[in-house]
């Protein structure tokens, strides 16, 4: 009995350990938005379907973004062939909305004119 609590125990002190090791898949992203490890994940998902790998994330000042609902967050994303895109959360749960090239040319999610109402003037 004492031989399988003490397996227990090592395997529970290793797990814990493990656990507490994982790092945020992508930092920039997480440190930029403050979006959760499983949040980071998904949004990556979408991110590989369009072959990104974002090096820098900030807040953005892209002018679509301008008058945006207060509802979501805008940040500029930088790829490693310095290709920009726009990424749009929600504000209060760092839901992933939509992910656009700089130019407002929507790549994936969904805008309305509540989300991005100046790239709906423009047109």
């Amino acid at each position: 009995m004492k031989k399988h609590t003490l397996l227990i125990t090592i395997l529970l002190l290793i797990c814990q350990l493990t656990a507490c090791s994982i790092k945020a898949k992508h930092p920039v992203i997480q440190e930029a938005t403050e979006m959760t490890n499983k949040q980071v994940s998904c949004t990556l998902k979408q991110f590989s379907y369009y072959g990104i790998d974002c090096i820098a994330a900030t807040a953005s000042s892209a002018s679509f973004v301008d008058g945006m609902s207060e509802d979501f967050n805008a940040y500029d994303l930088t790829d490693s062939n310095d290709n920009e895109y726009v990424l749009i959360l929600t504000k209060s749960s760092k839901e992933f909305i939509a992910l656009l090239h700089s130019d407002g040319e929507l790549m994936c999610g969904l805008i309305d004119n509540h989300t991005t109402p100046k790239l709906f003037e423009d047109k």
